[in-house]
């Protein structure tokens, strides 16, 4: 992996295609996020605990865990800052809900096992690759973390380059990942 961090946009007009895009994940709840609630469900209702959205955009998946738990603490984590001010201006008042601009991979140190659960959410089909975003949740987790992906059953990694032609950067060049990974090279990772 030559550079861990990764920016899907360049220019104002890519900034507001993606807030538009994700704006549409806070008002409809898709099948993987009821997915989510289900499988989260029994862990975080009427307990307390820290929570990670790590890449949590402008906070969708933020939005449905307070709303089953609303004891827990939800630290919201992007590394695009007008991700993150769309996040406070949607869900900002309220105190059990925070958003901080971040790099999932410089700040494993300051939360170091402080999560009781790490989640990041239609995020690693995106990156160039899962490996150290993996790596660095682990670091910051006490006890489960939940990813979701695009996943293969067998044992082979799709690496998939796109170029979207609405967003000023799909018109000059390759602008993001849609990656595939391998799902039993995926639990191999996570248990060594």
């Amino acid at each position: 992996m030559n550079s861990r961090k990764y920016q899907y946009f360049e220019g104002n007009d890519d900034k507001k295609f993606n807030i538009l895009k994700m704006k549409n994940y806070i008002d409809t709840k898709y099948e993987i996020d009821k997915e989510l609630e289900k499988i989260i469900l029994p862990l975080i209702k009427n307990n307390k605990l820290k929570i990670l959205d790590a890449c949590c955009g402008i906070g969708h998946i933020t939005k449905i865990l307070n709303k089953i738990s609303n004891k827990s603490e939800i630290l919201g984590i992007d590394q695009s800052k007008y991700l993150i001010d769309s996040a406070n201006e949607l869900l900002g008042n309220n105190n059990k809900i925070s958003f901080e601009t971040g790099d999932i991979y410089e700040i494993k140190e300051k939360y170091k096992k402080k999560f009781d659960i790490s989640i990041s959410w239609k995020t690693i089909s995106w990156l160039p690759y899962y490996d150290q975003m993996l790596k660095d949740l682990i670091h910051m987790t006490k006890k489960y973390i939940f990813l979701s992906s695009l996943f293969y059953e067998g044992d082979i990694d799709f690496e998939i380059k796109i170029r979207e032609f609405k967003k000023e950067s799909g018109k000059k060049k390759f602008n993001a990942y849609y990656n595939v990974y391998s799902l039993p090279q995926l639990r191999n990772f996570y248990m060594d």
